[in-house]
């Protein structure tokens, strides 16, 4: 992310440097003292200081619920694989038996494991672009449903 700032003086140098350390972005910063910073003034920047610590604390939260949701489905992958596995013991005792080697049998389950995982992936970035494409209507809608 780019950001621009035109202004001069301590507030800019100063809104330049949380912008920088919080939101990892590219900051340019034009020094000029007939322009003032537009929105941030001396008396405000506790607030701006408060606003980045919410915005730094959101993309933590962030981070640890996608990676708890990676996790759940991490487990329901497992736990789908596992249950294969138990269901179809007579079977893979078949397969031994017919002159496949373990090594096989456990590449079949890897293979489905991998499969499930891509159709899970495939549908969550079907289903996740077009909520992403349609969010407007689907906020006009709760807002809606609550009575907003």
């Amino acid at each position: 992310m780019k950001i621009c700032i035109i202004g001069g003086g301590t507030a800019g140098w100063w809104c330049a440097a949380y912008m920088n350390k919080f939101l990892d972005a590219e900051i340019t910063l034009i020094e000029s003292n007939d322009i003032p910073i537009l929105g941030v003034g001396e008396s405000s920047l506790p607030q701006i200081k408060t606003f980045f610590d919410a915005i730094k604390l959101e993309k933590t939260m962030l981070l640890i619920l996608m990676m708890l949701i990676v996790l759940v489905a991490t487990f329901n992958i497992l736990s789908s694989l596992f249950m294969v596995v138990s269901e179809r013991k007579e079977d893979i005792a078949i397969l031994k038996t017919l002159g496949l080697y373990s090594s096989d049998v456990t590449k079949i389950f890897i293979y489905q494991g991998m499969l499930l995982s891509l159709v899970g992936v495939f549908f969550g970035v079907i289903f996740g672009l077009i909520i992403s494409y349609n969010l407007d209507v689907i906020i006009s809608i709760i807002e809606y449903a609550k009575g907003d």
